[in-house]
């Protein structure tokens, strides 16, 4: 999340010193994926629960008088439980562990704080399965 420089002006009347000054989101989930049981390009959808930690970095500025000033940083939410729900396209080749993926993201942190903080996402990556352990999945007959 930026760092409107603008409204920061106006409530300041002074401009922040050079720096990263955007709000880190950080969102760990846990999710439920639906999709086809085939390989190669399959649509797919999902949804979760997890905790969501939004943080704001110190900001340092000048005032008026030439003295510099600090806005601490701050915790906006510190691990506050959130939802997901997520939408996509992958790729898979059960041959081979590695596949590809491109999804998009809603992510909703309700929060104890207003307003509630909300993250769309649009990205992409690669892909790696995990091979099947022999003794886990495997099916015995009873032979």
């Amino acid at each position: 999340m930026h760092l409107d420089e603008r409204r920061f002006q106006e409530d300041f009347a002074a401009l922040p010193e050079p720096g990263d000054h955007d709000a880190l989101v950080g969102p760990a989930l846990l999710l439920l994926r639906l999709h086809p049981a085939r390989e190669g390009f399959r649509g797919f959808v999902d949804a979760g629960v997890g905790v969501m930690d939004v943080s704001r970095p110190a900001i340092f500025y000048h005032d008026a008088s030439g003295n510099l000033q600090t806005l601490e940083g701050a915790e906006i939410f510190g691990f506050d439980w959130c939802y997901s729900v997520g939408v996509g396209i992958e790729w898979t080749w059960y041959r081979r562990a590695f596949g590809a993926m491109v999804e998009s993201r809603f992510v909703n942190a309700p929060g104890r704080t207003e307003p509630a903080h909300s993250i769309a996402t649009l990205r992409s990556g690669i892909q790696y399965t995990i091979p099947r352990i022999a003794w886990f999945g495997s099916h015995s007959s009873g032979r």
